[in-house]
């Protein structure tokens, strides 16, 4: 996905272009589930960032790094670097490297103590 936005994920068309409860309501469904989360991260709705926010804090680390991602494609997730930051300290690997490439393609100004 670092090369844009899929038509497509594991096989399923992602439902672009949709009110944001259509895709939210898919997050229930274990099939579905990543399909609508890139869809949240491409929607122009206010309300996709907050929800963005809440899936990179989810149990599952799965949903965590996947909402990092599309949370790194969108052209206004730098509001967003403080959650991408944070996930940089998360306790799965995949997180942690999802969340520096993120950090990295939104130009995420880390503070670092010496």
């Amino acid at each position: 996905m670092s090369e844009g936005w899929p038509s497509q994920v594991n096989g399923i068309a992602v439902p672009y272009g949709r009110t944001l409860a259509e895709p939210r309501a898919l997050l229930a469904s274990d099939r579905h589930r990543w399909v609508a989360i890139v869809a949240i991260g491409r929607s122009a709705a206010p309300e996709a960032l907050d929800l963005l926010a809440a899936l990179a804090s989810a149990r599952d680390a799965y949903v965590r790094r996947l909402a990092v991602e599309v949370i790194g494609l969108r052209s206004d997730g730098r509001l967003l670097q403080h959650v991408v930051l944070e996930r940089m300290r998360d306790a799965h690997g995949a997180v942690v490297r999802t969340a520096a490439e993120a950090a990295a393609s939104l130009h995420c100004l880390v503070a670092c103590n010496s």
